[in-house]
């Protein structure tokens, strides 16, 4: 029988295994456990292979005292199109490198990007720990948020933001930026040159300027496996288009493809995930042909389903009416394989729509998508499904279903 020191050692080994960290305790600095200190070379190593997560990232900065390079594994998060990390154990050894290097850091996603770590205020700490608990469109019903919550933060899983703000103080959070010197502003670190296929393709209808020009969002999937651009313009002022935008969404006005085969072949994907589930077969519902006042309320948060509960669905990440609309999402891609496979895949799909005036008449709609996955036998099966399935068909017809109805006389009294 297992001694009470031997249950104790088991259950610190079990930590971070199991279950997160309890961090919780307001102590100056919690030593990670054992067998994370050694076996934190894997995680820098996963992150070069481009093996992890998008939003996972490695911090490297000189050690304050040994000079050596030390390498860090942390999630990086959206805020506001802003990039922040947060020190989950508090006042950790790499947040004490990072203030004794000035910030000065590579973080590594694939490839090296020199930045500069700002350490936000206590103040505004709160916002950014709230963006961690929600990134990748999770909701407080899943068991990861409530478990990271109460053992990272001490607070319940659907905390407030004041509520959080009462802690936030023994948590550093860093924003990252491209450079600081003295000559000017901080610089919001932005994603670099997409080297995606079909980045630079002409066959979408966007003009060069477009294809290669930043649009918000692209921060989401720093380094894409694949980005297309596609552009049109619509014969109708601004506020003649946004509010189709608005509404978008299985069971609201659906994704406008106004084909038949189309809503048949999404209705029967929709009922197969359906069976999955153990629930009553639903197929692909929308009532795509009038604008409706309710679904006109969307906010950063909301999400939008493209398919049966649990499933896929977009988060919208980031909404400035009249203007764009950012969606994020993990779970879309997964879904393109058999059940059995998805806890080995992972898949982000990011898709950035903006308005643009030409004249008080006519607006440009542009639209950017951009998509990640692994390991590489599933990036390119993804790859040829999103190109294919994914823009050539399904995102030509929504820019061009939201033209139509645009464009459309309005509807008599």
């Amino acid at each position: 029988m297992m001694s009470r020191r031997g249950r104790r050692d088991a259950r610190r080994w079990a930590q971070g295994i199991f279950r997160p960290v309890d961090y919780t305790a307001r102590i100056r600095y919690r030593p990670p456990p054992a067998w994370y200190a050694r076996l934190q070379w894997l995680g820098p190593l996963l992150t070069r292979w481009g093996l992890t997560p998008g939003y996972v990232i490695t911090i490297e900065v000189p050690g304050r005292h040994t000079g050596l390079v030390r390498r860090t594994t942390v999630v990086q998060v959206i805020h506001e199109g802003e990039r922040f990390v947060v020190a989950l154990a508090g006042e950790a050894e790499w947040v004490r490198n990072v203030r004794a290097a000035g910030g000065r850091v590579v973080i590594r996603q694939r490839r090296a990007q020199p930045v500069t770590l700002v350490e936000v205020p206590v103040g505004d700490r709160a916002e950014v720990i709230r963006a961690y608990l929600v990134r990748a469109g999770r909701r407080g019903v899943l068991r990861v948020r409530v478990g990271e919550a109460r053992s990272y933060f001490g607070v319940s899983a659907e905390a407030s933001v004041d509520e959080i703000r009462a802690v936030a103080g023994h948590y550093p959070v860093f924003r990252i930026v491209a450079s600081a010197t003295p000559a000017g502003p901080v610089q919001t670190a932005t994603a670099p040159p997409a080297k995606a296929w079909l980045a630079d393709s002409g066959l979408f209808g966007a003009t060069e300027q477009e294809r290669r020009g930043p649009m918000p969002g692209d921060e989401l999937i720093v380094d894409p496996m694949l980005q297309v651009t596609h552009a049109l313009t619509v014969q109708a002022p601004v506020e003649r288009i946004w509010p189709w935008l608005m509404q978008t969404g299985h069971g609201r006005a659906g994704f406008y493809s106004d084909s038949r085969w189309w809503d048949v072949c999404v209705g029967a994907y929709y009922r197969l995930l359906s069976r999955e589930q153990h629930r009553p077969a639903a197929g692909y519902e929308h009532a795509g042909d009038r604008i409706v006042a309710q679904w006109q309320d969307l906010r950063v948060g909301d999400t939008i389903a493209d398919g049966p509960p649990g499933t896929a669905e977009y988060v919208v990440r980031e909404l400035v009416p009249g203007q764009r609309i950012v969606l994020f999402t993990d779970t879309h891609l997964p879904h393109l394989v058999p059940a059995r496979w998805r806890g080995a895949v992972h898949g982000e799909f990011s898709s950035s729509t903006q308005l643009i005036p030409v004249d008080p008449a006519r607006t440009r709609l542009v639209r950017r998508a951009r998509a990640n996955g692994r390991p590489w036998p599933f990036r390119w099966y993804a790859t040829a499904v999103v190109v294919i399935w994914g823009e050539v068909i399904t995102g030509r017809k929504f820019l061009r279903g939201i033209q139509r109805r645009a464009e459309a006389p309005a509807p008599g009294p």
